[in-house]
């Protein structure tokens, strides 16, 4: 989105050398001249919970059930601060990385958060965007009292002594009512661009599930597969089970001890798994985790992960590089000798569809009532339509 705004006619000197010029006729005021704390507590702990984020401001804390209770530990809210509407709610803990931010609910908030009232001459959802602004959170961490960024606290009396830009009311809310206007509009922006990038997706899918269960022939003459779920395949396909395409299978283990943690060894995590290759891993393991654990193998490139447990079991991914990976993969080697050439590591999508993405799901679900989970055997007896090398070849474009 491309917006063009008239320059302001003249500028001056901000006084403060970090905020630099500003426009003539705006006035830099000291914070404690427009906002003042208020510490007012709750009584019964029965207001709405609210929390704040550096991403999302003041928020309504809800139960993720979709009861009435509070989403927090603590035995009671008695004493939580009140809060209200276009008030003020700073995490002086986390007011160095911008958790704070204007509360368009009441409620109640943390003891340990500050809670702020404006003056009228302060349109409070201006302050809302100036404080949170890159500009002003780099100065706040400087002033915030503690000798490391884990320890930073912005008090009251520190929050006072920050110079705070003031236009006139009037363009106060005008700021805000542009701001609010181009928020909107790029949000609109992105559910479009979400949406399509879904349907890209699923057409991606489409064709992905189309060449690896049909071939790239359209007038190839078909055959039963002798798998239900597979339906018909092209008529010189085999079916084999995949425990005859790849030389061994097991699952991996989880080292315990943060200090296994941080090496150069690429660790494979189910949240690695997108269907694809895995060229990225989240985290990384020592050399002295691969010494110590017996249990850990570091598997070539190549090598097949299937997610074994959970919401994202059945999900594959192709190691890019060589690495480890947790307890909840299961894990064939690269393919045997006889049909190596035929399953190669980029062409390995052959194997993710997803069908076989389903059945995965199926076989856990029959092996284990509930709490699903796949165990190796049950990846192994998963049936997988495969063309003979030579015409793989010719299809595909191989040498």
């Amino acid at each position: 989105m491309s917006v063009k705004l008239k320059p302001y006619p003249a500028m001056k000197d901000s006084g403060a050398p970090w905020l630099g010029k500003v426009p003539e006729h705006w006035e830099t005021w000291r914070l404690k001249y427009l906002l003042h704390e208020r510490d007012s507590r709750s009584a019964d702990g029965r207001e709405q919970l609210l929390c704040v984020s550096q991403y999302t401001g003041v928020t309504q804390r809800l139960s993720s059930d979709g009861t009435e209770e509070p989403d927090t530990r603590a035995a009671s809210l008695v004493g939580y601060r009140r809060v209200q509407a276009n008030e003020l709610v700073v995490n002086i803990m986390l007011a160095w990385n911008g958790s704070m931010g204007v509360s368009r609910y009441d409620g109640i908030a943390s003891p340990a958060y500050c809670v702020y009232r404006f003056v009228p001459s302060a349109n409070p959802w201006y302050f809302h965007h100036l404080l949170r602004s890159p500009t002003y959170k780099a100065h706040i961490k400087t002033v915030s009292t503690g000798v490391v960024e884990s320890r930073l606290r912005l008090y009251s009396d520190d929050l006072y002594k920050i110079e705070a830009l003031l236009p006139p009311l009037p363009e106060q809310s005008a700021i805000v009512r542009f701001l609010d206007h181009a928020d909107r509009r790029i949000r609109r922006y992105i559910r479009a661009k979400q949406k399509l990038i879904k349907l890209l997706e699923e057409q991606k899918q489409a064709i992905i599930h189309r060449a690896v269960t049909r071939g790239l022939d359209p007038n190839v003459r078909l055959k039963p597969s002798g798998v239900p779920w597979l339906g018909d395949v092209p008529e010189h396909w085999e079916v084999r089970k995949l425990r005859s395409l790849f030389r061994r299978h097991g699952s991996g283990t989880t080292p315990a001890g943060d200090a296994y943690y941080g090496g150069g060894i690429p660790w494979i995590m189910t949240g690695d798994l997108t269907d694809t290759v895995v060229s990225e891993t989240k985290r990384s393991v020592t050399k002295q985790a691969l010494m110590d654990v017996s249990a850990l193998r570091l598997y070539p490139a190549g090598s097949l992960a299937v997610a074994m447990y959970g919401a994202t079991i059945g999900k594959t991914g192709v190691f890019w590089h060589g690495g480890l990976h947790q307890s909840s993969l299961l894990r064939p080697c690269p393919p045997s000798r006889h049909c190596q050439r035929a399953v190669r590591p980029s062409r390995r999508r052959y194997g993710q569809g997803a069908a076989h993405t389903a059945e995965l799901r199926r076989g856990a679900a029959e092996h284990k009532c509930g709490d699903r989970s796949l165990v190796a055997d049950t990846s192994a007896d998963a049936r997988r339509a495969r063309p003979h090398h030579a015409r793989h070849q010719r299809q595909s474009g191989g040498a």
